[in-house]
């Protein structure tokens, strides 16, 4: 161990072989180690254990830990997170988890986290959440969960999350979205690419009125009558989306974009066009004719 000692005449503390400490923030990463190090001291602020070997977290693992604000677990080989892996940390405000092997987390798993504002899980193996896995989560800000391999989300799960703005859901295999699930007030940006979705529900896009960005691209958008209120949204939606929104089916529809091709394509044989001008016209009166 070295010994740290900070500007403050009684504070100096113990900084493990293997870290580096500055300010009561402790950089162990790149290490090997399959646990939190002996010797990190149990005021630190904040805890990086990035690119480690460590595969599961055990009950109270992080017990007497309780001045932690940031706690970076990324890049590591976790399969397993038991409940109460994080009781105790009641001051945290930044959770990364991301670049795992997470399966699966339980429901009171951040339970105990009342103050946490950012939370990565992407780049897991997760193919569901549990209903109530972000229960209490009132202060989260930021919830990263793309590239994982959800193929649904729960009615609820979001419901607590009232202070959320960012919510990544890109690369996963969504196929639909829970009706009521995305009632936050606050949410601007919500990435939704790389999905599976061939429709919305109207009821789901009522949800994203404080929406200033959206990701839709890159999904199995089945352009037939069922696209309608998609395409009226996004025909009035006044933020922005990066990457354009193309039709995936059916085989005459694939490639355009949604807003040009729009409703008049549920009428097959497909109408003939050549300009974009025309494209628009026919896709006013297929929203006229509905």
């Amino acid at each position: 161990f070295m010994l740290l000692c900070l500007p403050s005449p009684a504070s100096c503390t113990t900084c493990p072989q293997k870290c580096r400490c500055e300010d009561q923030q402790f950089y162990c990463d790149t290490q090997g180690l399959e646990a939190p190090p002996d010797g990190v001291d149990r005021g630190a602020l904040g805890l990086s254990l990035r690119h480690n070997s460590i595969t599961e977290l055990s009950p109270d693992q992080f017990y007497g830990f309780s001045q932690l604000t940031w706690l970076h677990l990324d890049h590591n080989q976790i399969t397993t997170v038991q409940e109460d892996a994080f009781q105790g940390l009641y001051k945290l405000k930044d959770l990364n988890l991301s670049s795992n092997r997470i399966t699966k987390l339980p429901n009171t798993t951040f339970i105990h986290l009342i103050n946490l504002q950012i939370l990565d899980l992407s780049f897991n193996l997760m193919t569901a959440l549990e209903p109530e896995l972000f229960h209490g989560l009132r202060k989260l800000q930021i919830l990263h969960l793309r590239s994982n391999s959800l193929r649904t989300t729960p009615v609820r799960a979001f419901w607590d999350c009232r202070s959320l703005e960012y919510l990544g859901l890109s690369n996963n295999r969504l196929r639909s979205l829970a009706r009521n699930g995305f009632t936050l007030p606050n949410l601007k940006i919500l990435l939704l690419d790389n999905n599976k979705l061939g429709s919305l529900d109207p009821l789901v896009m009522d949800m994203w009125r404080s929406l200033g960005t959206v990701g839709l691209s890159s999904n199995l958008w089945e352009c037939t009558k069922r696209i309608c209120s998609l395409a009226t949204w996004l025909s009035t939606f006044k933020g922005r989306w990066e990457h354009s929104i193309l039709c995936h089916t059916p085989e005459y529809a694939q490639g355009e974009e949604i807003l040009d091709a729009g409703l008049f394509f549920a009428s097959p044989p497909p109408p003939v066009y050549t300009t974009t001008k025309k494209r628009h016209t026919l896709y006013s009166l297929a929203l006229r004719n509905q």
